[in-house]
């Protein structure tokens, strides 16, 4: 295999140097850098083999463990977000704007007494590549969609969260289960427990090889104190979204042991920690009919909640982005439009889509397009009302070199954002797909909102990041030291905003079946 790979290389004009040879033995070793096994499951992911349709600038000497040195030399910007590592790119996709996996789960930097994971998809054999040390944590507690048991290590605990399975109480006090439920635990999150401090991640990547390594993803991640007895809107908003977790289908993980500080259940170790400086909202999807005093704490009635404070940004662009394509009706697009600042009669979504030809030129070829659902019907339906705008601007002039990067990493994400110009009055990234499962049903004249799945995001606004603006990485200049850092922060959105990119005639927008 390695003389083949060796000549495959060499074919492809690229130096077999000692160094090269040496990356090819050694992963074989490392799955975290070449991963040829399957995942069968399905939310957005497949199967996972070395990417294909390798162009100029690809990384073959990438390593996951992240100790290797960072320039440091130029002043840290401001980000609101970040985006995650991708592989097989050119550098300018990553410099300054992302981080790795092992940077935000503070791999080899600081170990944790107690770690929280939840996802739709885990691969195991993947996680105990990248994130050996996730082994010798004293308690891992993992939620996630199915009840599935894989042999793990006695320190692990699996909860299963599917709704299907759980159910939800209509508010007439019938239980409502199975097939009358389209929802799915697809929150990706993970909290991180030590001593004197909590780290709370939220990301848009399933824990599998192609989400991790490969697709653009988004990821937030803060660090909090312990200061017990401090209320803000960021803590409130995540232990009642824990709480629902534990609460939801029985068998909660009251068991204490959460570190030496921590004597009870999760919920109280969460509440020993200070949110006050937390630089974002947190948006919760809990399944469930809620009204009264719960119908802002949820899905697309937290984000009105939120946006109600800002009126003064109601001007530029709604930019939606996602990565799968749900049923969609007029009337629902009209309710997402007024959720996010816009006036319905005058406003509209715009939604960033790649074409056919995106997904088969990208580092991974057709295999990235199976992370991305989408039914020919639905897809058509938005495209048809003019919708969709174009995740590659062919006019790679005018584009960053951020975005000329990051054309050929599919886009896993999900991220909705108003922009004027390169001027960013908010933005989100979340697990939340275009669909009322993920955002939930506005009903019974906005008395009610009907959300069937779990999703977790966050959102940003220059309030929250204290500073006076929001821009863009669509300027020419990649460098950090582009703005003020004190006044400025960043938003990486990795696709053309400045401007949308129409879709021409005859581009074809991604359909997977």
């Amino acid at each position: 295999i390695q003389k083949n790979l060796l000549l495959l290389l060499s074919n492809c004009g690229f130096s077999t140097t000692p160094s090269i040879t040496h990356f090819i033995i050694m992963s074989k070793k490392k799955r975290s850098i070449i991963n040829l096994t399957s995942d069968t499951s399905d939310d957005d992911d497949d199967d996972v083999l070395p990417s294909k349709n390798k162009k100029s600038c690809i990384d073959l000497t990438g390593d996951d463990d992240d100790e290797r040195p960072r320039d440091t030399s130029l002043h840290r910007q401001k980000m609101a977000w970040y985006l995650l590592e991708s592989k097989n790119i050119c550098s300018s996709g990553n410099e300054h704007v992302a981080k790795s996996f092992r940077e935000v789960m503070n791999a080899g930097i600081a170990h944790p007494s107690w770690v929280v994971l939840s996802n739709m998809l885990f691969d195991w054999g993947f996680l105990s590549d990248i994130w050996p040390e996730l082994v010798s944590v004293d308690r891992v507690c993992i939620f996630q969609h199915d009840t599935d048991r894989p042999q793990l290590p006695a320190n692990f605990e699996i909860h299963g969260r599917n709704p299907k399975v759980h159910g939800i109480t209509h508010p007439s006090g019938t239980r409502i289960v199975g097939d009358r439920i389209w929802g799915s635990h697809h929150a990706k999150f993970a909290i991180l427990g030590y001593e004197e401090s909590v780290r709370i991640v939220i990301t848009t990547a399933n824990f599998v090889p192609m989400d991790v390594l490969y697709l653009s993803q988004g990821v937030w991640y803060q660090d909090f104190p312990l200061l017990e007895n401090c209320v803000s809107d960021f803590g409130t908003s995540l232990i009642d979204y824990v709480q629902a977790l534990l609460d939801h289908g029985g068998g909660p993980a009251t068991r204490g042991n959460w570190g030496s500080h921590f004597q009870g259940s999760l919920t109280k170790a969460l509440s020993r920690y200070d949110y006050t400086g937390a630089t974002a909202y947190l948006v919760p999807v809990v399944p469930g009919y809620h009204q009264g005093e719960a119908l802002h704490r949820y899905g697309q009635m937290r984000v009105r909640s939120i946006l109600s404070k800002y009126q003064k940004h109601n001007d530029g662009n709604i930019i939606m982005q996602f990565s799968s394509m749900a049923s969609t009706n007029p009337s629902y697009i009209k309710q997402l439009t007024k959720t996010f600042g816009g006036d319905p009669k005058k406003d509209r979504l715009n939604i960033v889509w790649p074409t056919r030809e995106d997904i088969l030129n990208s580092t991974q070829g057709p295999l990235a397009g199976s992370h991305l659902p989408a039914r020919k019907d639905n897809v058509d339906k938005l495209h048809q009302g003019g919708y969709l705008y174009k995740w590659k601007d062919k006019t790679a002039s005018r584009n960053s070199p951020l975005l000329q990067a990051r054309e050929r990493a599919v886009p896993h994400m999900k991220s909705m954002t108003r922009i004027l110009s390169d001027r960013v009055a908010w933005s989100i990234i979340t697990s939340s797909n275009i669909s009322k499962s993920s955002w939930g049903d506005i009903q019974k004249s906005e008395t009610q909102l009907y959300c069937q799945n779990w999703e977790l995001g966050i959102l940003v606004t220059p309030d929250t990041l204290k500073c006076d603006r929001l821009l863009t990485k669509q300027q020419s200049d990649n460098s950090p030291l582009t703005y003020d850092n004190q006044s400025t922060a960043i938003v990486p959105l990795p696709f053309p905003t400045s401007p949308l990119v129409p879709y021409a005639p005859d581009d074809n927008p991604w359909v997977s079946f």
